[in-house]
């Protein structure tokens, strides 16, 4: 419930929840419906660190709408100039549709990279605009 203010998932949990790493198991956790039978697999106890999750709201998007193609804005100078969000598939011991949505330059899909801050950024606010409530 910290999470949302009147009614919408706050851009702030966003910014500081969702990370996007050059290892993929330190990406955001997230669940493949994929590999789930329904949305309230999230809060299984063995796919929710074994916490009870009474008052949560399970957020949902569908991966092929993921961003392809972000640009980095003009400030940062790195080589790559264009950015994908990509799942990637971590199974956990005891949940296996845990995986993490990582980044990646869009000349190497596949390839989870660490993106500049200006991109992090974007994918986050793509993320909060697009996450929508089951």
């Amino acid at each position: 419930m910290s999470h949302i203010e009147e009614g919408e998932l706050s851009l702030l949990a966003i910014t500081n929840g969702l990370k996007f790493e050059k290892n993929p198991p330190e990406c955001t956790s997230v669940l493949r419906g994929k590999y789930c039978a329904h949305f309230s697999d999230a809060l299984h106890l063995d796919c929710a660190e074994d916490k009870q999750c009474p008052d949560t709201t399970v957020y949902f998007l569908l991966v092929g709408d993921l961003p392809k193609g972000i640009m980095i804005k003009p400030s940062e100078k790195v080589p790559t100039l264009s950015w994908d969000l990509y799942p990637y598939h971590n199974p956990l011991p005891k949940c296996y549709a845990h995986t993490t949505i990582c980044s990646c330059e869009h000349s190497a899909p596949s390839v989870p990279v660490k993106p500049p801050p200006s991109v992090r950024e974007q994918f986050r606010k793509w993320l909060w605009e697009n996450l929508q409530p089951c």
